[in-house]
């Protein structure tokens, strides 16, 4: 009980880590992790393209170093839906404190940065290590 004063300033040093960081992914990467990879197949009925959604994360806007989709028959498509069931997304400030909280805690956090990175290009290898 007496070292609960003394852990208030470690208390208060992280939540302010939480701040910066969680600001700083919300301005940079807000709604950039909902692009995904299509597969067009030709319908039979009337000549037009089906699409298939595929799981690999891609950049809507192009960035350099980011995911582009392999192949001529694939295509970047904004999904509107965030990965690992729309958990790991940095579109407000409540997800993107709770995507870092899952960083800090190394609980799935290199797949977080590999996400992160086919959305948005290098940016996040300087962040993440």
């Amino acid at each position: 009980l007496e070292s609960i004063p003394l852990l208030m300033d470690s208390l208060l040093l992280f939540l302010w880590f939480f701040l910066i960081f969680g600001v700083i992914a919300l301005h940079s990467w807000e709604g950039k992790m909902t692009g995904r990879c299509y597969t067009m197949l030709p319908s039979l009925e009337d000549g037009e393209f089906q699409l298939t959604e595929t799981t690999e994360i891609c950049s809507v806007t192009g960035v350099s170093g980011a995911n582009h989709c392999p192949g001529a028959d694939k295509q970047c498509l904004d999904s509107g839906q965030n990965p690992n069931n729309g958990y790991t997304n940095y579109d407000n400030f409540v997800a993107a404190t709770i995507t870092i909280f899952q960083c800090v805690t190394f609980q799935g956090w290199s797949e977080i940065m590999f996400q992160t990175r086919d959305a948005v290009g290098f940016l996040p290898l300087v962040v993440f290590p």
